[in-house]
Formats: structure tokens, C-alpha cells, sequence
């Protein structure tokens, strides 16, 4: 343990940082505070930063794609991607010279308290709380309209309630009742999924036309998407965001890679089924390679590749920092790879007008699709993996910066 380094030295390095402690008896008391974590390997880490930044920007990104158009829209994604890699490596490394006084972790706040002040402290802290918080919000919303839709649809499954019909002869042999929700051209009707009453569009179980089901009226009590349905989300994640432990936290939130990996399966099973559908000469159906609505697609990416906030906690257990750099670029290179699948495969293939692709393109899947109802649940199960991570992040960025340690006693 070093002692309190005199001024001089302090005036010719100015990235030393005086420790506090001089007397024996506080180096062992601080010792004995230290509690350090198991570390983790570089897998577990590159998989946790992919899967946090995954999150629901995956199923928006075939229509972003739409919005920016087929050429452009892939070279704003990687261009977006690379800056944000950059600038990632760069919030990683801005806290290398930075000697800590205490065992914690290190974030991008500190550094900008130290290169910047007080404010520009100030202002990091607002700045990543608030964008922890409002991820956090839409998050919950999300895991309150999948959970809700699910049992929704379980339950019209066990009572067997026919709510939906669909014409046998009247869909093209490569495709599998995909859906065109906004696109009313009357010389492709035929290409419609006719449903009575499509489950993305319930907002409660009313809609459910079976008087004199006590079934019914009871999941109406306990099942109501903005009255009960929160509560019962709740429930099931108050006990993951009780955790400490940064390791567990971190190697659960990697499991959530396993709902990516089924989405881009689904995809792939579609591409199978529908087949390529690009047309760049037909009006009626022209494929656009630049389109006027690009910023939808930047403010996605921005979203999409933004984990600067939440770096230095991901990375702070790793096994060896010197690959640090490495780790975090492989991470970006497959986030961007998997969202140039998703987004530019399943906007390839679909059977439609290209202006039918919906921000979440699980709502252009038939709602009898067992593929889809099972990939709304992997979607589910991924943001319940993510979640826990980002709270953890909030709360330990809260706390040290109010009472200068993440979990004060």
C-alpha cells in the first residue's frame, strides 16, 4: 500500500489520485473490506455485452432497414457500428490512468469528474441514469405485452376458441401466412392473413365474444395488461434484481443468446419457406436502396450499439484486462452481424410491399405461427436476462455516487 504522495509529485503526474490511509491499522481494515469477485473469462464477457446490447432494437431492424432503404441502410450500420466500437473503446480507456482509492468500480463518470470537474461529473451521472431508467421503462412494458399475449394465446389454445380464419387456397405455395397489416392494395387481397380478432391487437380479453365462460370472466380479473399483468412480471423479477453478485448477474445475462440465436433460426426457416422477393424494377413493388427516412435508422443504431454506460461494470470482472479491447470489438462485430441478418434477410425475403414490414416483425408473422408464439417467448426470456443487469448497473451507479460505495450498510 503506497502512502499519501507528497504535492510535488502530485504537480509534475497529475493522473495520481492521493490515498487516504497512512497508519497500518487503516491499511488492514481497508484490506478486509476488500471482497473481490470471481472473475470470468472472455466468452462469458463477450456474450454478456452482445446479449445486453441486443435487447428489443432486434426486431424493430428489419423496418429500420425499410425506412433507410436496402443500400443505404446497410452502410449506415456498419458506419454507426464502427463509431460506436470506437467511442466504446475510447470510454474503456478513460479510466486506465486513474489509480482508485477504495476497491470499486471505475466508471465513465469518474473519468469525466476527473478530466472535467465536478460538472462534467454531475452531468455523466444524470445523463446514464437517465438512460438506464428509460431503458429500464420500456423494458417492463415489454415484458408486460409478451407475458400478456403469451397466456392470451395459451389460453384461447386450452379452451379451443376458433377466433381466427384463414382462407385455405388463397396463399402462394413459398409462403406461411405472413402479414400485411397497412398495405390496402385490392389486386394483392388475396396475399391477406384474414383474422377475426388478431392477438396483437387484443387489449383485453372482452374481446373474446364467449358469454357464459367462467373461464373467461376469471383470467378478465387476474389478467389485465395494465391493471394486473405488472404485478405478476414483478413477481418473477424481483428476486433476480435482488442479486449482488456481479459474475452471476453477468453469466446469466449470456444466456440470454439463446433467444437470439432462435430468432435468426426462425428467420432462416422463413427465408426457406418464402423465398428472396427483391424487385428494383416494378413500381409497385420497388425496392428502394436509399430512402428518405434514414434517421429512424440512426436513432436505432445509436440505441442498438449503446453500452458505454454500462462498459466498465461488464468488463470490470475480466479474467485478463489486456484483452479488454479485443473482447469488446469481437462483441460489436457480432451484434452487427446478427443485426445485418435479421434486418436485411428478413426484409429480402418478405413475400409483400416492403412498406407492410412492422416495427416488430414478429407482428408480421401469422398469429397462429407456433415459430412466432415461441420466439415472442425466447424474446421474453431475453430481456428477463437483460433486465437484472441493468438494474444492477443502475442501482451500483446510484449508490456509489450518493454514498461513495455501490451497497451502503
Amino acid at each position: 500500500m503506497l502512502n499519501k504522495v507528497n504535492e510535488n509529485t502530485s504537480l509534475i503526474n497529475p493522473i495520481l489520485i492521493k490515498y487516504e490511509s497512512d497508519s497500518d491499522s487503516d491499511r488492514s481494515r481497508n484490506s478486509s473490506e476488500i471482497n473481490y469477485p470471481e472473475k470470468r473469462g472472455s466468452l462469458v464477457t463477450i456474450f454478456s455485452i452482445y446479449n445486453t446490447m441486443m435487447g428489443a432494437t432486434i426486431i424493430s431492424m428489419p423496418w429500420a432497414i425499410q425506412q433507410a432503404g436496402l443500400g443505404l441502410g446497410i452502410l449506415l450500420l456498419l458506419f454507426i457500428g464502427a463509431l460506436t466500437l470506437y467511442t466504446a473503446i475510447l470510454v474503456l480507456k478513460s479510466t486506465n490512468y486513474i489509480i482508485r482509492t477504495r476497491h470499486c468500480i471505475l466508471e465513465f463518470s469518474d473519468a469525466c469528474g476527473f478530466y472535467l470537474g465536478r460538472i462534467g461529473e454531475i452531468s455523466a451521472i444524470i445523463s446514464s441514469i437517465f438512460v438506464l431508467m428509460s431503458s429500464l421503462i420500456v423494458y417492463y412494458v415489454l415484458l408486460c405485452n409478451f407475458l400478456f399475449l403469451t397466456v392470451l394465446y395459451v389460453f384461447n389454445y386450452i379452451i379451443d376458441s376458433p377466433n381466427y380464419a384463414f382462407p385455405e387456397n388463397d396463399f402462394p405455395t413459398n409462403t406461411t401466412n405472413p402479414q400485411c397489416f397497412n398495405w390496402l392494395n385490392n389486386s394483392l387481397t388475396s396475399y391477406y392473413v384474414v383474422s377475426k380478432d388478431p392477438l396483437s391487437h387484443l387489449n383485453n380479453v372482452e374481446r373474446y365474444q364467449i358469454s357464459g365462460n367462467s373461464s373467461v370472466v376469471l383470467l378478465k380479473a387476474l389478467w389485465s395488461e395494465n391493471l394486473t399483468v405488472p404485478f405478476w412480471v414483478l413477481i418473477i423479477i424481483f428476486p433476480l434484481i435482488s442479486i449482488k453478485s456481479a459474475t452471476f448477474v453477468s453469466r446469466f445475462n449470456a444466456f440470454g443468446t439463446i433467444s437470439v440465436i432462435y430468432l435468426i433460426i426462425l428467420i432462416m426457416f422463413k427465408f426457406i419457406k418464402w423465398g428472396v422477393h427483391l424487385d428494383f424494377a416494378n413500381p409497385r413493388n420497388h425496392v428502394t436502396n436509399f430512402g428518405n427516412h434514414f434517421t429512424a435508422l440512426t436513432g436505432i443504431c445509436s440505441l442498438a450499439f449503446f453500452i458505454h454506460n454500462a462498459i466498465h461494470y461488464i468488463m470490470s470482472n475480466q479474467d485478463k484486462p489486456e484483452n479488454n479491447v479485443r473482447d469488446v470489438s469481437i462483441a460489436y462485430s457480432l451484434v452487427a452481424l446478427t443485426y445485418l441478418v435479421i434486418g436485411v434477410l428478413f426484409y429480402i425475403i418478405f413475400p409483400f410491399d416492403k412498406e407492410c414490414i412492422q416495427d416488430n416483425l414478429l407482428n408480421n408473422l401469422s398469429v397462429n405461427d407456433s415459430l412466432a408464439v415461441i420466439g415472442r417467448l425466447m424474446l421474453l426470456f431475453q430481456i428477463i436476462t437483460v433486465f437484472p443487469l441493468l438494474v444492477n448497473i443502475l442501482r451500483t451507479q446510484f449508490m456509489y455516487h450518493l454514498f461513495k460505495t455501490s451497497y451502503p450498510r
